[in-house]
């Protein structure tokens, strides 16, 4: 009888890695351990788009996108079969934080910090953090600030994705003033 000889090539399997959430400036690589495996001797590496990708053609690529953008890698091996995987990366929006103007006020005066809406964009829900150098001052958005010296206080706020931002305000203190008053003195006019 006839015999019949069939090679079967070994199939090809990509992993592009899980679904994704970064904040906006932040970096991700992509792919898996390994991102593909298999098919005849030595696997190639093609992802696309290619904008904002540290290479194309490595198995784990670092990937900076600057909005939402799902990537597809494509493994090849030597006699050209190939499969494809994606990965989405969502890019959380950047955000900024403003601690407020710098100040100057005479000793035991008041100074009312973050004075109102102080993030512009990122993700709520937020976290607040007013310090120095040497101590977590408060928690909150807005506070009443009793400095008793020149201070500079730093904000930082964390965005619910991670994120983060932020600012300083510089609070310069004047000493009192002591004023001496004279004893009084009465005059009589004739």
């Amino acid at each position: 009888g006839d015999v019949t000889l069939a090679k079967t090539n070994p199939q090809i399997s990509v992993n592009a890695g899980r679904d994704t959430a970064i904040c906006y400036g932040q970096s991700v690589t992509l792919g898996s351990s390994p991102t593909g495996s298999g098919g005849t001797t030595s696997i190639s590496y093609s992802w696309s788009p290619t904008t904002d990708l540290s290479s194309s053609t490595t198995a784990n690529p670092v990937a900076i996108p600057t909005v939402t953008t799902t990537y597809v890698v494509t493994v090849t091996d030597v006699i050209t079969e190939f499969t494809k995987d994606t990965i989405e990366v969502i890019v959380n929006p950047a955000f900024t934080v403003d601690a407020g103007n710098d100040e100057t006020i005479c000793a035991g005066e008041e100074v009312v910090l973050g004075n109102g809406n102080v993030v512009s964009g990122g993700t709520p829900l937020y976290a607040f953090y007013w310090y120095n150098p040497d101590t977590v001052y408060s928690r909150e958005m807005n506070v009443d600030y009793y400095p008793a010296n020149t201070d500079t206080l730093i904000l930082v706020a964390m965005d619910s994705a991670h994120g983060y931002a932020r600012d300083t305000v510089h609070i310069t203190v004047h000493p009192a003033v002591g004023v001496t008053v004279g004893t009084d003195t009465s005059i009589t006019v004739s």
